[in-house]
């Protein structure tokens, strides 16, 4: 097993993936906060 130091496209993509699964759940909460 060689270390990549570059990420492939998927790994890109499953990354930006989560992280815009992630803001989009932090944002919910943020918004659940403000109404209760």
């Amino acid at each position: 097993m060689k270390l990549q130091k570059q990420p492939t496209l998927a790994d890109t993509i499953c990354d930006l993936r989560a992280r815009k699964i992630k803001r989009t759940f932090f944002s919910q909460i943020d918004t659940l906060i403000d109404w209760v």
